[in-house]
């Protein structure tokens, strides 16, 4: 029998959080101290939307962002069970470090970490009508991810488009887009002038029913209030 239950969802990433860790019973270079960026993508779930039409406001997430800047930004994280714990306080103590511990500060363990705080801060705010479905924390978010390069490639790509060199610029736009929805998450990462601009090199290419597609999804993201209002897009 077919169930009437309806689940939404909705996703939210935090980019590139610089900070250091190391895992003290790894046989090999892991056990010294080392470093790279973090960014996290929490996917919300909930069965009913605010008045709004929202699963969650990301309007109201800055509690999340300041606690992941916290745990994450510029700090060193150590697993509990690290016998050094008591040398890095002594550091910590002479200004040589920000220390963070938990259970297990690997990506796995990162995962469990920011997924408990998360789960209870939702149940607090949303009195349970939210739910945090998954984590993924990834590491070494380089150059060729971010935002940056992405619209070094838009702007590549537009000078491509303005010599007719439509074949050359298609490929680009379509990866700044993939770049824009990985890094700030799909749902309302991609910006319109991009999406337009893909659009079209499309119909000059005769592929119409493409360029509509891009130019329908520039449109929804223009009218969506979330593009319009949220602070931390």
């Amino acid at each position: 029998m077919k169930s009437d239950r309806v689940i939404i969802e909705s996703s939210k990433t935090f980019s590139n959080y610089p900070c250091a860790h190391r895992r003290h019973r790894h046989d090999g270079h892991c056990a010294w101290v080392h470093g790279y960026s973090r960014s996290f993508t929490l996917w919300f779930r909930a069965e009913s939307l605010t008045e709004n039409g929202f699963v969650m406001d990301f309007g109201k997430l800055k509690p999340v962002k300041a606690w992941l800047e916290s745990m994450f930004d510029h700090t060193l994280l150590l697993d509990s069970g690290d016998p050094l714990i008591p040398q890095f306080r002594e550091i910590e103590a002479q200004g040589g470090c920000k220390l963070v511990v938990f259970d297990d500060v690997g990506m796995e363990g990162t995962c469990r970490f920011v997924k408990d705080w998360v789960d209870a801060w939702l149940e607090e705010q949303t009195q349970g009508r939210v739910w945090l479905h998954s984590v993924e924390v990834r590491e070494n978010d380089t150059e060729l991810d971010s935002v940056a390069f992405a619209e070094t490639l838009e702007r590549l790509a537009s000078t491509y488009d303005a010599q007719g060199l439509e074949q050359r610029a298609a490929p680009l736009y379509q990866r700044a887009i993939e770049i824009r929805s990985r890094v700030l998450g799909a749902e309302n990462a991609t910006l319109p002038e991009t999406l337009v601009a893909y659009a079209v090199t499309h119909h000059r290419e005769g592929r119409f029913r493409d360029a509509r597609g891009f130019y329908d999804r520039a449109r929804d993201i223009l009218e969506d209030e979330r593009y319009r209002n949220d602070p931390l897009h």
